[in-house]
């Protein structure tokens, strides 16, 4: 079982999602990379350590991008977050409706069990419709079956696969592409 280096594993449900906040940034890093290692090391070429640089993250908490949940021990240690962004050209192209793309759901393995990663999903939804959008779509990479399963568990359809590059980080990824319209 992972146990994370920097915090007791949590038997609770975690605290509230928040808006992220400027000191949020390295800690939304710490998370991706402390997963990227974990996927990486079940043979899960999804994520990759070093993928997310904090300056990049700081921007797009200020641009009101993100939400997380951080520890109740250390603020500064983000135990989940999610980012919804208005476009994703990348994955998506040109979409004539207006719709909330969502990225970096991310949980530390010590929350497995609490229904955090739905939890996440629902609060991008809320988002999504707060700000008076009724689209929201997501993707995964396609060699995660389980991680397909969950979206669609949550209601989201499959619309196809894109590939991308990551350039910095030299590797290609296909996703598969989700989306879910909200009533």
């Amino acid at each position: 079982m992972y146990v994370p280096d920097s915090f007791e594993e949590h038997q609770t449900a975690p605290g509230p999602i928040i808006a992220a906040r400027s000191e949020h940034a390295q800690g939304i890093v710490d998370l991706r990379n402390r997963i990227a290692r974990w996927l990486q090391g079940r043979g899960i070429d999804q994520w990759r350590e070093g993928e997310f640089d904090p300056g990049d993250v700081a921007e797009e908490i200020e641009r009101g991008e993100w939400s997380v949940i951080e520890s109740p021990e250390d603020p500064t240690v983000v135990l989940a977050s999610v980012q919804v962004l208005w476009e994703d050209l990348r994955i998506w192209g040109a979409q004539e409706e207006p719709a909330g793309y969502v990225h970096g759901v991310a949980v530390d393995r010590s929350l497995r069990g609490t229904d955090t990663g739905p939890a996440l999903v629902r609060h991008a939804e809320k988002v999504t419709r707060d700000s008076g959008r009724h689209v929201v779509r997501l993707d995964c990479d396609v060699n995660s079956p389980r991680l397909a399963e969950f979206y669609q568990g949550l209601g989201y359809q499959p619309c196809g696969t894109q590939d991308f590059y990551v350039a910095h980080q030299d590797f290609h990824v296909r996703v598969l592409r989700h989306e879910l319209r909200l009533d």
